[in-house]
């Protein structure tokens, strides 16, 4: 079992880990990403485009060394579903989205500055 741990530098070998890892990061990555909109009662088509575009800005501003997708967070629900009580429109939760965006930004220049660990 250890060969399915998979660091940094490391990538599937074969077609079935391919597969395998594919089909498990689908899954967790779906799941998540309808679990959170549904809960917090937004529409299930943003949270992939967010998904989407948060992925692939991170995938460019690490040129591509990280194998990494985001998802929807379950840590954002409570703040979603307060800007939407609040604001009963989507602004407060375009606004924490480019909040959130600018964060995962500067996480991923610092990364690419400073390398991990």
């Amino acid at each position: 079992m250890d060969n399915l741990i998979y660091r940094i530098e490391d990538s599937p070998k074969s077609l079935k880990e391919y597969l395998l890892y594919g089909a498990q990061q689908c899954l967790s990555i779906l799941t998540a990403t309808i679990l959170i909109s549904t809960i917090c009662g937004t529409n299930v088509a943003a949270g992939f485009v967010g998904a989407g575009v948060a992925t692939l800005t991170f995938l460019v501003l690490t040129g591509f060394k990280a194998p990494l997708f985001f998802s929807n967070s379950g840590s954002t629900c409570a703040a979603v579903i307060t800007a939407l009580i609040i604001g009963h429109d989507y602004t407060g939760v375009i606004l924490g989205g480019i909040t959130i965006c600018v964060m995962n930004t500067i996480a991923a220049l610092i990364t690419k500055k400073v390398g991990s660990s």
